[in-house]
């Protein structure tokens, strides 16, 4: 070791080969040092003692290491403790993470309300609270899906091109079966079954067609001239209900449809942990 150097940095220079000039040459270096160690006495002697003291542990412990279900509880508890007392400690690292996440929802919620602000009113939907407010947990459930969607086929495509032709192909399939392009009560089976009934897209569409047509009722004009049937008829209005009748949208499913909402986020994030702890492995 060269005088006035310090021992750590010597030790990292001579086992990183990453970042050696001759990255060949280092790795020979390297496996010659492994060699040398693996085969001195020193080596042995060290090996020796850990295993007499790990045979000596096992047989004073009143458990055993061999995967139960007791040491398992113990390790996770271990474990958590841990990992408390490291966030008590370590403020920042905890603290960064807390805060990037809360960010990353109250982003959503604001992309949420900010669209919703302008584009609700624009659109002349039903001017209430309850409605708008209603609007806006779709939007916020639509772009935490999508997100979802997001995270899990770049987890199995972390290539930023192919990924972003998949996601933008499988957004164009749920815009296709949706219900939005095609009515959903003309879907063939297959479209229906395979890929309706898991289309994100398909349960915030229909929620917001339920809050806003469930609460308006339309004049037909001068002419009388309207193309949904409904009681309101003889008054020369429509009645929005005759709307969801016609695409076949049921009233009172909200807490249903929240639930699917929250489900297909749940199975697309789980799949994104899965997916992820696979490919480390």
């Amino acid at each position: 070791m060269p005088i006035h150097m310090n021992p750590a940095e010597f030790l990292l220079d001579l086992i990183n080969v990453d970042f050696a000039v001759d990255k060949n040459a280092a790795e020979i270096q390297l496996r010659t040092i492994q060699d040398i160690w693996s085969s001195s006495s020193d080596a042995s002697r060290l090996s020796n003692t850990i295993n007499h003291y790990v045979d000596n542990t096992a047989q004073t412990r009143s458990y055993s290491l061999d995967g139960s279900s007791n040491n398992f509880i113990m390790v996770t508890l271990t474990l958590l403790r841990r990992s408390f007392i490291k966030s008590y400690r370590d403020v920042v690292v905890y603290g960064i993470r807390l805060a990037m996440y809360l960010g990353l929802a109250i982003m959503m919620v604001l992309i949420a309300v900010l669209f919703s602000l302008i584009s609700y009113w624009l659109s002349n939907m039903v001017p209430t609270a309850a409605a708008f407010f209603t609007w806006i947990m779709w939007l916020f459930l639509d772009l935490v899906a999508a997100e979802s969607l997001v995270v899990l086929i770049s987890s199995i495509f972390p290539n930023f091109v192919v990924a972003l032709a998949l996601i933008a192909f499988a957004n164009g399939l749920w815009m296709s079966v949706g219900g939005f392009l095609v009515s959903p009560n003309i879907l063939n089976v297959s479209w229906k079954y395979v890929f309706s009934y898991i289309d994100y897209q398909r349960w915030v569409f229909q929620g917001m067609m339920v809050d806003e047509f469930s609460r308006q009722t339309y004049s037909c004009g001068s002419g009388c001239h309207y193309m949904y049937q409904s009681p309101l008829a003889s008054q020369c209005k429509i009645d929005g209900h005759a709307v969801l009748e016609q695409y076949q949208y049921a009233t009172g499913r909200t807490g249903r449809w929240v639930g699917i909402m929250i489900a297909i986020i749940a199975v697309y994030r789980l799949f994104g942990l899965a997916v992820t702890w696979f490919r480390r492995t």
